[in-house]
């Protein structure tokens, strides 16, 4: 599929109330989702509240005045669907797939769940445990989990960035049911939501099973915009997690920006040209060449609202210093501006046009990709990715690799091993 014809299929509209939707037509399937994103996440939490968006997440599937706990769930597997949800720093998004002429269904759940959910206190503090439980085996069981979690935690002093999207256990403990009534009522409104659909149907179709029941909704005061803006980073920082693992790890963080800017292409290239995939330079470094790691990862935050942190991480095999490994990757990164890296750019390029392309043949992608950036940029400078992307220079790479990449504006994380877990 080419990126063009998939751009131009998507169409907008706007309900009564204000409340955006996309739909893009998916000629020939007979399964279509339904989504709502809402533009809340673990940014939007009040300090000493981490994990209140999370928790909401769960107690949004806790019934209405007609629907019993976790019925909204069995209603949509009874007609062959399934549904879920999912928090994120920036957004929680909730979704359906099932056969097209089902959709009807879901929508009118949705709407049920909207203006009836019922939060009540013996509820609540079930779903407060599983979290709290949830948050027990990811991450505090978890080793990897947990240094990547605490590498954030310094890279971050003021952003709300720097507290983890399942929150923090003390905060947890401590949240009440009045918490989670306030961020329902303060941020689940119509005016801060987007519906998304993909489905084979006429749009205007699609459009007026939304504005027959979503329409006449209240649009409510559209949720206060979070200012904090994270200050320079002026020293390199480190965090060192000593835990029963059977490999170590080295995790280095960066400040950087996000979409919009005009670092932020090359930025996406240098990710792809240090750890994308076998034929990248730390792959081929670290775990082929010199066989210190299990293997190399390097993630740049793109799609973000506010500046995120571009990450490398590598999982160490034991006997090998974490020392040496940390000492290889700078090796790597500041040896960027020294080498020749016009194939390694190529190659990256390559790499991400294909990837992208690949992932539009999943009907699950297509929406995270469209509502990511439509939610981050506006859906339609998913246009300029490739083109901007070719219009990356290996020049251009190395500067913002020279830029951002610096060991005043690292965080540094290690994964000190202490035993078989």
């Amino acid at each position: 599929m080419e990126l063009s014809p998939f751009l131009s299929s998507i169409q907008e509209a706007r309900l009564s109330n204000g409340s955006r939707s996309l739909f893009r037509r998916r000629r020939g399937s007979p399964l279509a989702t339904f989504q709502v994103w809402y533009k809340v996440g673990s940014r939007n939490e009040p300090m000493g509240k981490s994990g209140l968006s999370h928790l909401l997440e769960h107690m949004m599937f806790k019934g209405t005045e007609k629907m019993a706990p976790e019925e909204f769930s069995r209603i949509i597997q009874a007609h062959g669907g399934q549904t879920n949800a999912f928090t994120t720093k920036d957004f929680t998004a909730y979704y359906v797939v099932m056969a097209k002429e089902k959709i009807p269904v879901a929508m009118d759940l949705e709407l049920e769940r909207m203006t009836a959910l019922r939060l009540t206190p013996q509820d609540f503090e079930i779903e407060k445990s599983v979290v709290m439980e949830e948050r027990r085996l990811r991450t505090e069981t978890q080793p990897e989990a947990h240094l990547l979690e605490e590498l954030e935690a310094i890279a971050f002093t003021s952003h709300p960035y720097r507290w983890p999207i399942i929150g923090w256990m003390e905060d947890l403990e401590a949240l009440t049911l009045e918490d989670v009534e306030d961020h329902l009522r303060k941020h689940y409104v119509p005016s801060n939501l987007l519906f998304l659909g993909i489905a084979d149907m006429e749009p205007g179709e699609w459009f007026e099973l939304l504005e027959s029941r979503f329409g006449s909704l209240a649009p409510g005061k559209t949720p206060p915009r979070v200012e904090v803006r994270e200050p320079t980073q002026r020293g390199e920082r480190r965090t060192v997690i000593r835990r029963k693992a059977e490999v170590g790890m080295v995790a280095m963080g960066f400040h950087v920006p996000q979409v919009g800017h005009e670092d932020a292409m090359a930025l996406e290239v240098l990710a792809c040209v240090l750890a994308g995939g076998k034929s990248s330079r730390l792959y081929r470094r670290l775990v082929q060449q010199e066989a210190l790691a299990v293997d190399v990862g390097c993630e740049n935050p793109l799609l973000s609202f506010d500046p995120g942190l571009f990450t490398i991480a590598a999982r160490v095999i034991p006997g090998h210093p974490l020392e040496r490994v940390e000492h290889t990757i700078w090796q790597e990164v500041e040896g960027l501006q020294h080498s020749q890296i016009q194939e390694d750019v190529k190659r990256a390029k390559e790499t991400l046009r294909r990837s992208l392309l690949l992932s539009l043949d999943s009907l699950m992608t297509q929406a995270m990709i469209i509502a990511q950036w439509d939610l981050c940029a506006g859906w339609w400078k998913l246009g300029d990715y490739l083109s901007l992307m070719e219009e990356v220079s290996w020049e251009k790479v190395r500067e913002v690799a020279l830029r951002y990449l610096s060991r005043e504006n690292c965080s540094v994380g290690w994964l000190v091993p202490q035993g078989s877990p």
